[in-house]
């Protein structure tokens, strides 16, 4: 954040005014280069384009809750693959939330701080870190809405060391 002020936003929107001024991407193609498509948490320690080194329009990237294969991300992957995605990678990481509660403790947290339902929802907490990762892979590689030429890795991602490890899914 900027000395002059102690907003956070304003300080983002300063950052992207320097940033646009010395942009020089705005005829990258819609297709990513790579052909890959990365999903992981929305966890501000977890970012791909840094841990994994890559400029805009090298792969397609979804964040969500914990990195979770859900029917929103199923439905996204529909449009990658119309757009030659042949490689998804299922990334979770260490010291995440949904590995801290049960999906009765979030129900109960969001009742009390929000005031809202959500008992409808299933967060998809675990308690296994690598097995999480080996469901939503097999979800992807079963599911009818995948192509069968797609190829699906899973890795867990080390908040703590920066490293990546690839997870044994067969």
């Amino acid at each position: 954040m900027s000395p002059e002020s102690t907003d956070p936003v304003e300080s983002f929107v300063r950052a992207n005014e320097a940033y646009a001024s010395k942009f020089a991407k705005g005829d990258l193609a819609m297709r990513a280069k790579t052909g890959v498509t990365v999903l992981t948490c929305g966890d501000s320690r977890v970012d791909p384009a840094h841990f994994l080194s890559l400029p805009e329009g090298e792969a397609y990237i979804f964040r969500n809750a914990g990195g979770r294969v859900t029917d929103d991300f199923l439905r996204l992957l529909f449009i990658t693959q119309m757009l030659g995605c042949r490689r998804v990678m299922v990334i979770h990481h260490t010291d995440c939330g949904l590995n801290r509660f049960t999906n009765q403790v979030l129900h109960e947290r969001i009742r009390g701080e929000l005031g809202l339902d959500s008992s409808g929802t299933d967060f998809l907490p675990y308690t296994d870190l690598d097995q999480s990762v080996r469901e939503d892979v097999a979800r992807l590689r079963t599911s009818p809405s995948v192509r069968k030429d797609v190829r699906v890795t899973g890795h867990v991602y080390d908040v703590k060391t920066g490293r990546m490890a690839e997870v044994r899914t067969t």
